[in-house]
């Protein structure tokens, strides 16, 4: 997806007791997750949050314990999931314009009257 809605309200609800750290990597996760429409894989966690030290890999440890749910294709995110499903119709007909070149154009011919410019010379 090149796009999702983001909840300020519910992130800053759930991610209250987190530190700075844990939330970005909480957006790191969810970030990839969106954009790959895909489960995280299990040996990729820590390179999707840049997480380079011991307490770095703790950080992203303790978001994907809380957050995430370990399946057979890796680390998915519920809300995620549900979000990326509910958009399918959406990116679906997207995807079905652009194959036939994109929405149709208006036709500005098709009422002249109100595409009257008027000037003020």
């Amino acid at each position: 997806m090149k796009f999702y809605a983001r909840y300020p309200g519910d992130f800053m609800k759930k991610t209250a007791g987190l530190s700075m750290a844990q939330r970005g990597a909480y957006t790191s996760l969810l970030d990839w997750c969106y954009a790959n429409e895909a489960a995280v894989d299990p040996d990729e966690v820590y390179l999707v949050c840049g997480a380079i030290s011991e307490q770095d890999r703790a950080d992203v440890d303790r978001v994907l314990r809380k957050f995430f749910n370990l399946g057979p294709d890796g680390y998915t995110n519920p809300r995620a999931l549900e979000e990326i499903a509910a958009a399918q119709p959406r990116i679906s007909a997207a995807r079905k314009n652009g194959k036939m070149g994109g929405r149709p154009r208006g036709r500005p011919d098709a009422d002249a009257q109100n595409n009257l410019v008027r000037s003020c010379a």
